[in-house]
């Protein structure tokens, strides 16, 4: 990339005002966590972002429906009390679901009341348990959410000790690893702060291990460098030979991933970006710099008359800090 040394000094004045302290070839602390939702194409029951429905009889629909079955389940003598309890959960929490992923607050809300329900009925509900955490996360109810989510986990472990791989899993360990990273995130000088991030470390390479596809597994990797690079950025020299050696053995799995790198979306991308600056070669991260700057390049120069610091502007927080720690690469030497 021609010019990169003459626009990371252009730069310097609004990367201190906007973005703090940085190092080159380094992480930094990050306001949203793109690594908590690699591989969200993959079919995640449990784990889906909560999308508007386009129109709410999408949803309560099929919930009227899931109720219609509860009051025949309920009604039907013929159904022996142990069945109807089990086919009456299984519904209660498909009814949850389409309430949850609405896009409705107050369906949401209703969500939120059925699994704490089946909860109480049922401590070891793993699906109900899991999806709450899920409703509490949202919510930045991160305490509950990890309490709720251990106990899922927990219990799957007891139920299935030897289930690998496994699609509920690899959900659980990576959700309860982003859950720690979040409340790590929340205050890094925490006196458990180190813990919460080894955990994170540990719960990732669980998810590697427990991922069903070749793309979960990609995903689960990529979360798991970035954790590690925090770790390194954070440890001492003596420790840090064995994160890179971790590091070195896992890269490979994400630069072997089938989606080339210019239908990675943004925050991915950046993910990588950290990775490849902290434990790959100068070469492959400025590449993945100038991926990066190149897409934020049209949003920056839409108005040819803005300074730099009103095109950075333009850009959201999010987006300010990738093309801000992207220029840092591609100006380094």
């Amino acid at each position: 990339i021609r010019g990169g040394k003459q626009v990371g000094t252009a730069l310097r004045n609004v990367v201190g005002m906007l973005a703090g302290q940085r190092h080159l070839l380094g992480v930094r602390q990050r306001r949203s966590i793109a690594v908590g939702f690699v591989g969200r194409r993959d079919d995640e029951r449990l784990d889906q972002r909560l999308q508007p429905a386009r129109g709410l009889e999408q949803v309560v629909r099929p919930a009227d429906v899931g109720f219609e079955a509860l009051e025949r389940i309920a009604t039907d003598k013929s159904v022996a009390a142990d069945d109807r309890k089990k086919y009456e959960s299984v519904l209660q929490r498909e009814v949850a679901y389409c309430y949850q992923f609405s896009g409705n607050e107050e369906l949401r809300t209703r969500a939120e009341a059925i699994y704490e329900a089946l909860i109480e009925t049922d401590p070891n509900n793993i699906d109900a348990l899991a999806r709450l955490a899920l409703i509490k996360r949202d919510a930045q109810d991160l305490s509950e959410a990890r309490t709720l989510m251990e106990a899922a986990l927990d219990e799957d472990v007891q139920q299935n000790p030897d289930q690998h791989p496994s699609q509920l899993r690899w959900l659980l360990c990576r959700n309860l690893a982003v859950l720690y990273w979040q409340i790590f995130e929340d205050d890094r000088n925490a006196p458990d702060a180190p813990d919460l991030l080894a955990a994170a470390v540990e719960l990732s390479e669980q998810a590697r291990n427990a991922a069903p596809t070749d793309p979960q597994r990609a995903g689960a990797s990529l979360n798991l460098l970035y954790y590690l690079a925090v770790q390194h950025a954070r440890t001492g020299a003596d420790a840090k030979a064995e994160i890179v050696r971790r590091a070195e053995a896992v890269l490979p799995v994400v630069r072997e991933d089938d989606v080339p790198l210019e239908r990675w979306d943004t925050a991915k991308l950046d993910t990588l970006l950290h990775v490849e600056a902290t434990f790959g070669t100068k070469s492959a991260a400025k590449k993945v710099a100038a991926l990066i700057a190149e897409r934020l390049k049209p949003a920056l120069k839409a108005d040819p008359r803005a300074t730099p610091l009103e095109g950075l502007r333009a850009l959201s927080e999010e987006e300010q800090d990738f093309y801000l720690f992207a220029m840092e690469v591609l100006a380094g030497d």
